[in-house]
């Protein structure tokens, strides 16, 4: 567990609220993952680069070389660890839907390790539940990643984790393209109801919006968390909008422990509520903060 993080609390409380908080969010965001029980799109895993096609992602994970490309069809459940260098495309038909991982709301839906390079498009990750009780497995829910990850087109909703990271726990650098992490969840109380970073982000377009804490105690950046070693940065036009921090400061983007965030072009900070401190953005002493032209064009009407 990196030494920075600052430990909270548990309840036994927060187990029995899982469900209802995954049902709410549902309510107010359904998707088109479905789980295994009810599947109408089944997973279907191609390997575009030498061959085969798989009936799960792990599955055919397991049977790629480092730099194959796979592309998904269907909607794949499970979970997924990656341990090599990695194109992973989804392809939407009429027959197959929406390209979708679903977790089933057990455990992040993939976990990247160190050193690896991974590259995905055009997926929905959906229903990651990082809920064990012990560091890292609680942190993630959508995906938690070590190695260098590229994110385009790509949908994170309605993920979970008890700790850290509700959809996105980052620990190497991340490039997000016009990917949306919108409706995510922290059970726990920690940090990053979307977003927990302590690396380098670069956000290019798309939005980080409507996530929230669960627990009592809040989440510190609702929609971003960056940490020590972190360096955010926002371009062209990404939306911080609508997340709710609870009692934690920072429901917009708290930035902690001499993290960077710079705000260029027309990125906003918007709408973002919490009863803490620092609606839209909030950092610490040692925080660095550069903001592109007038601050009330990027950060405004948070509360």
């Amino acid at each position: 567990m990196s030494s920075h993080r600052i430990r909270r609390p548990r309840s036994a409380a927060i187990a029995a609220v899982l469900l209802a908080v995954v049902a709410s969010v549902t309510a107010a965001a359904p998707v088109g993952a479905v789980s295994a029980a009810g599947l109408t799109h089944p997973c279907s895993v191609e390997n575009l680069t030498r061959g085969g096609v798989r009936g799960s992602l792990a599955g055919a994970v397991a049977h790629a070389a480092s730099g194959d490309r796979l592309q998904v069809k269907g909607t794949c459940v499970g979970n997924t660890t990656i341990g090599k260098d990695l194109t992973i495309v989804g392809r939407r038909t009429s027959a197959t839907g929406k390209p979708t991982l679903d977790g089933n709301y057990d455990g992040s839906v993939l976990r990247i390790k160190q050193g690896v390079k991974v590259k995905i498009v055009g997926l929905m990750i959906a229903h990651g539940n990082a809920n064990n009780a012990a560091w890292p497995k609680n942190a993630g829910g959508g995906i938690w990643s070590a190695g260098t990850l590229t994110l385009r087109r790509v949908s994170l909703v309605e993920n979970a984790a008890m700790d850290s990271g509700g959809a996105l726990r980052l620990e190497g650098p991340t490039t997000l393209i016009s990917t949306t992490v919108n409706y995510n969840t922290l059970l726990g109380g920690g940090d990053g109801c979307g977003i927990a970073t302590s690396a380098r982000l670069t956000i290019r377009g798309g939005s980080v919006s409507y996530n929230v804490a669960a627990a009592s105690t809040g989440c510190y950046g609702a929609g971003i968390m960056a940490w020590t070693g972190a360096n955010v940065a926002l371009r062209g036009n990404v939306q911080v909008r609508g997340n709710d921090a609870g009692t934690g400061d920072g429901a917009g983007i708290a930035v902690h422990n001499g993290a960077r965030l710079a705000l260029y072009d027309t990125s906003t900070v918007a709408e973002n509520t919490t009863t803490g401190s620092g609606g839209g953005i909030h950092g610490d002493c040692d925080a660095i903060l550069s903001i592109a032209g007038a601050q009330g064009d990027h950060v405004h009407d948070n509360t």
